[in-house]
């Protein structure tokens, strides 16, 4: 009996090869649009049964630099869209370590939402009829408790993107700062939401 893909994963490179076997078909072309230094791929060693193709802002690695608001693919043209965009708000060290803060200037959670609607939005574009989009969000906190995986579900809706599946990242928690007195749990988990393009997206 083959081992069942299950919600909960470590790793990221481990959570992409999982979602990869429930939704990623043979033959698909595939635009990783935040492609950062390509981690999520390592488990499929350069042996793929599909097209995949990365961008990102900075040349890191991928095969194209490109705002993932502005993709440079045709309409109705790509089969899996994969969206993992600096999910913190400006400051915090995730965004300062890994990603440079190359995103504009100051920008707090409400920012942060507006980005992942943009990225949505042009995702709808470029994906064919019944293709996926696999949006990486997390939970954090700016000053509140902010559900980020909730608003992104809300944005999928307006935007007519079906929402068919939910995975957790369960991974190790990283170094965080102190504080003098904690208010809220830590949040060391992420989501990756799966959505799929209704055959008559709504109008935005």
């Amino acid at each position: 009996m083959p081992k069942h893909v299950r919600t909960v994963q470590a790793n990221n490179s481990t959570l992409i090869a999982e979602v990869a076997k429930l939704y990623l078909p043979d033959g698909a072309l595939v635009a990783d649009v935040t492609w950062g230094h390509g981690v999520f791929w390592r488990r499929f060693n350069g042996s793929r049964r599909f097209t995949l193709i990365g961008s990102d802002l900075r040349p890191l690695g991928g095969d194209l630099v490109a705002d993932f608001r502005q993709l440079p693919y045709a309409d109705n043209s790509v089969d899996v869209v994969v969206l993992d965009p600096p999910y913190m708000h400006y400051g915090h060290y995730i965004n300062d370590c890994k990603y440079g803060n190359s995103v504009n200037g100051n920008i707090r959670h409400r920012e942060v939402m507006a980005l992942y609607r943009a990225g949505m939005l042009e995702t709808r574009r470029v994906l064919r009829n019944g293709g996926t989009l696999w949006v990486k969000c997390k939970d954090e906190n700016d000053g509140k408790q902010n559900w980020a995986h909730i608003t992104i579900h809300q944005i999928g809706q307006e935007l007519g993107l079906r929402a068919v599946d939910l995975f957790v990242l369960a991974s190790r928690p990283a170094p965080t700062r102190r504080w003098s007195r904690q208010l809220h749990a830590l949040k060391t988990h992420s989501y990756l939401w799966i959505f799929r393009r209704s055959r008559r997206p709504r109008r935005t």
